[in-house]
């Protein structure tokens, strides 16, 4: 079986009306996996984009350091340093995800973050399954995060998104 490649696109966007927005992604795409961040810090506009800013390149770093720990342990391991990261301020939901080249995913999230995952047959039939996240605040009240594991098919598409899109998105039509 050859190796699975990931294709990884990030978007965010201010709420309507402001200019600056505390949500982001950290992503690194190597050799052996990938890993994503998903982060909305709590509150709107100019405020939490500093606070944004100051976190992403300590995820960025931690992200790009990560090909010598365990990855499995690795999303719970990035939770622990945004927690640590997050204390004294608003706090945020947070989600991490890896990736490894033959399909095996490891996720965990706290917070309002959802992971989907959609898959497509060789019938072409769509179906989706939620991920759960724990309830939760990192860098506020974060409770131990659980980690889950998954596979993916070469198919698949893993959504992660904050409440900035509506849960009702399972009935998807694919092409």
């Amino acid at each position: 079986m050859e190796p699975l490649r990931y294709d990884i696109g990030v978007y965010a966007r201010p709420m309507p009306g402001m200019f600056h927005c505390g949500d982001f992604a950290a992503t690194y795409q190597g050799a052996h996996h990938c890993a994503v961040m998903l982060i909305d810090i709590a509150g709107h506009g100019y405020p939490a984009y500093r606070i944004a800013e100051t976190l992403r390149p300590i995820l960025q770093s931690a992200l790009e350091a990560s090909t010598e720990v365990e990855l499995r342990q690795l999303p719970t391991d990035l939770l622990d340093l945004a927690h640590c990261s997050l204390q004294k301020t608003r706090g945020a939901a947070v989600a991490a995800l890896v990736a490894d080249a033959n399909g095996l995913v490891h996720f965990t999230g706290v917070g309002n973050i959802r992971c989907m995952v959609v898959s497509r047959d060789a019938q072409h039939r769509i179906s989706t399954r939620q991920i759960p996240s724990r309830d939760g605040l990192v860098g506020v009240r974060k409770r131990r995060p659980e980690s889950c594991s998954f596979e993916l098919g070469a198919r698949d598409l893993v959504l992660l998104h904050s409440d900035g899109v509506g849960s009702s998105m399972g009935s998807w039509k694919v092409p």
